[in-house]
């Protein structure tokens, strides 16, 4: 008789009354489905119990697509936030070096690619920098005479680029927008030496560089794309320092410039040359 047509008989009987409880009889293949069928539930109940547990986190790639999209933007929130504490940290060394010269201050060299940052990824100010704020602004509410340093003190500013303006809304700022035609370099407007080379994260991580001037002179370009600079680089008047503008704009590119005299801000458009400033500029020079 073939396998699959023998029958087996499983009984249970009743011992103390010769009753019969169970009577089953099975063919050999009924015996194997229900043995897969056992299985398959057993499975399915193992899997359902364990979906339910916290033990299926440690499933590799079982996290949900808005659990792994949550985890992957923490790490990214927390990559900026350390470069946005080494670019204070460059940057904040440059204004120290600047302000304080030593030769022997170290210089790291800057990554020239820049690295798009946000604005919410950035603390706000603490209460000690907000005090500091304050008092400086008490300081500086009577200071409103921007006038030149005396004439042993001058230094000849040129401009960024010759056919660069100053926009309107500007022209009496300590921080100028300068308007360039699009894809013009960006030059430096007095010999010195390079100083500090760092991202703005207010500017999408558009570079700005800050060179000392001589006689206590000192500016800063931003917004610029791809650097020809680094730190400790002397630049000669007019040498180019980046090759255009980080953004393009319907009129052209645009890029700001700040300038200082021994730590006091000046109003660029004030000293810079006659067809690069505000028609209510007397002074072409420092």
């Amino acid at each position: 008789m073939p396998l699959f047509n023998k029958k087996y008989r499983l009984t249970l009987e009743d011992e103390s009354s010769l009753e019969k409880k169970v009577n089953l009889s099975l063919s050999f293949f009924a015996i194997i489905l229900l043995g897969v069928a056992f299985l398959v539930v057993a499975g399915a109940l193992g899997i359902f119990v364990f979906a339910s547990s916290p033990m299926k986190n440690r499933l590799p790639g079982y996290l949900k697509e808005s659990e792994r999209t949550a985890t992957e933007e923490q790490h990214l929130r927390l990559d900026s936030l350390v470069q946005v504490y080494e670019i204070n940290e460059a940057y904040i060394s440059g204004i120290l070096n600047a302000l304080n010269p030593s030769e022997e201050t170290p210089w790291r060299a800057m990554d020239h690619k820049p690295h798009p940052l946000t604005l919410d990824s950035l603390k706000p100010a603490s209460p000690e920098e907000r005090r500091f704020m304050e008092r400086i602004r008490e300081r500086d509410k009577y200071d409103i005479d921007y006038s030149s340093p005396s004439p042993s003190q001058t230094l000849m500013f040129g401009n960024v680029y010759k056919g660069a303006v100053i926009s309107q809304d500007s022209r009496e700022s300590q921080v100028a927008d300068i308007i360039l035609p699009k894809g013009a370099p960006v030059a430096a407007v007095a010999e010195g030496k390079v100083i500090s080379v760092a991202t703005s994260p207010k500017n999408s991580g558009a570079f700005e560089v800050i060179i000392q001037h001589p006689k206590g002179f000192l500016s800063k370009t931003g917004r610029l794309s791809r650097l020809l600079v680094r730190p400790g680089d002397i630049v000669a008047a007019g040498q180019i320092i980046a090759t255009g503008a980080a953004r393009e704009g319907l009129k052209g590119n645009h890029v700001s410039l700040q300038l200082w005299h021994d730590g006091d801000p000046l109003i660029p458009s004030r000293f810079l040359p006659p067809y690069h400033s505000s028609p209510k500029s007397q002074n072409n020079s420092l």
